[in-house]
């Protein structure tokens, strides 16, 4: 195995390692994106009612 292959291997443990960096990253995205998108969806309806 070369390095890149152990390291991604991670003792076996990559199974569960990656899939849950993954989900965290889903998440992380979701946290931000979420927020700013109501925020300028709001921002719009607030401009329409001035």
């Amino acid at each position: 195995m070369t390095h890149l292959q152990t390291f991604l291997h991670m003792g076996g443990y990559g199974g569960f390692v990656w899939p849950s960096y993954a989900a965290m990253g889903i998440i992380l995205f979701v946290n931000v994106y979420s927020p700013l998108r109501r925020f300028r969806r709001l921002k719009g309806e607030l401009r329409g009612k001035l």
